[in-house]
């Protein structure tokens, strides 16, 4: 997979990759990552049209998604590991 482009944000990373004709959008906040892969003829033909796609509402809504995979983690620690998962902190 090679990466062709970077999108910048505040609280994220936001990698654009290509992979056999395939672009993959990554976002990556901590040890927490999202990527939407993209097929030919999905609409998705450039770094342009993927640009495009990662509008700010849309990521905005990756980052509540990285906030509950952050969320959804903690929880399960918690039951195997009863109040140890207190000391982590909210990173996203």
């Amino acid at each position: 997979m090679r990466l062709l482009d970077e999108i910048p944000h505040s609280n994220m990373k936001i990698g654009v990759y290509q992979y056999n004709d395939r672009y993959t959008l990554r976002f990556t906040a901590g040890d927490y990552e999202l990527s939407f892969r993209f097929r030919d003829g999905e609409g998705i033909e450039n770094i342009s049209t993927i640009r495009e796609f990662a509008d700010s509402e849309f990521c905005e809504q990756v980052a509540l998604m990285l906030r509950e995979q952050h969320r959804l983690k903690l929880r399960q620690l918690s039951k195997q590991m009863p109040g140890v998962t207190e000391a982590f902190p909210e990173i996203i």
